[in-house]
C-alpha cells in the first residue's frame, strides 16, 4: 500500500498509511523526486544503506533530495560521492558538497580533469590550489587553468613545447631549482628553448656540471647557449669521451 502510495505520488495516502502499517523499503526507489514523499520516507525508514540512494539521488539530479539526505542521515564517505558528481556532471551538487567542506581529493580532480569537467576542476581548483598541468591531458582543462590561476615555475615539469611557449607567453619566469630539476629530469624540449629564459643565469657553473653527470646531449644544449662550463665540468666532459 505505502509503495502505491509513493508510485502515484499520493502524499495524503502515504501520511495516513505510515500511522498504521510500516513503510516499504521498495519506497526508498519510487519517491520520483518528490520532496514531501520523500521527506515522509525518511523519517519513517530506519537503517538502510543510504550511501547507495545518495548515488542514485546524484545520478538522478535530485540536488533538493540530496541535501536532505546528507542533513538528516548520518553518512560515511561522504567524499566519495565526487566521483559520481564527476560521471554526472552535476556541478550543483559539487558546489554544495564544497559549500558544507566536504574535502575531494587528488584522483577526484584528476578524474574530472581527464573527463574534461572544467566546471568542476574551475570549483574544486576555487577550493584548493593543484597543479592541474602535472597530469591533464585535456587542453581545455589546461587552458581554463592557465587562465584562471598564477601559474608558476613547477608547470614547466611536465610542459610540451606547446605548453613551455604557452608558460612563456603568460612570462612564467623559470627558477634555478626547477631548472635543475629539469637538467635531472633530461627535459629535452626545454633544452631546445632555452633561448626563452633570459632569467637562468648563464655564469652559474652548476648547470653544466649537472647536466654533463647526467646526459652530455643536455650538457652540449647548454654550452652552445652560452653557460658557463667549470674546470670540472671539462674534466668531466673528457673523461666521458675517453
Amino acid at each position: 500500500m505505502t509503495l502505491y502510495a509513493c508510485q502515484t505520488q499520493n502524499v495524503e495516502m502515504l501520511k495516513r498509511l505510515v500511522e498504521i502499517i510500516p513503510i516499504d523499503d521498495n519506497c526508498i526507489y519510487n519517491h520520483n523526486g518528490n520532496i514531501e514523499i520523500f521527506k515522509i520516507i525518511l523519517d519513517n525508514t530506519g537503517s538502510h544503506n543510504w550511501e547507495i540512494v545518495a548515488r542514485d539521488l546524484i545520478k538522478d539530479n535530485h540536488l533538493e533530495l540530496f541535501k536532505m539526505l546528507l542533513e538528516e542521515k548520518k553518512l560515511k564517505n561522504y567524499n566519495e560521492f565526487y566521483l559520481d558528481c564527476i560521471q554526472y556532471n552535476r556541478i550543483e551538487i559539487v558546489k554544495y558538497l564544497l559549500s558544507i567542506d566536504i574535502d575531494f581529493n587528488k584522483d577526484d580532480l584528476i578524474y574530472a580533469c581527464n573527463a574534461n569537467k572544467v566546471e568542476i576542476v574551475r570549483l574544486f581548483l576555487e577550493k584548493k590550489q593543484y597543479n592541474v598541468i602535472e597530469y591533464s591531458e585535456s587542453e581545455e582543462v589546461l587552458e581554463m587553468f592557465l587562465k584562471y590561476f598564477e601559474p608558476n615555475a613547477n608547470c614547466y615539469v611536465n610542459a610540451d613545447l606547446k605548453m613551455i611557449y604557452t608558460l612563456k607567453g603568460l612570462n612564467v619566469l623559470l627558477t634555478e631549482d626547477v631548472f635543475k630539476k629539469l637538467i635531472k629530469m633530461e627535459h629535452m624540449d626545454i633544452m631546445k628553448t632555452l633561448k626563452l629564459f633570459p632569467e637562468l643565469d648563464k655564469n652559474n657553473n652548476e648547470y653544466v656540471e649537472l647536466a654533463t653527470q647526467v646526459n652530455t646531449k643536455i650538457a652540449d644544449h647548454l654550452c652552445k647557449n652560452g653557460f658557463v662550463v667549470s674546470d670540472l665540468a671539462k674534466t668531466i666532459r673528457s673523461i666521458i669521451k675517453l
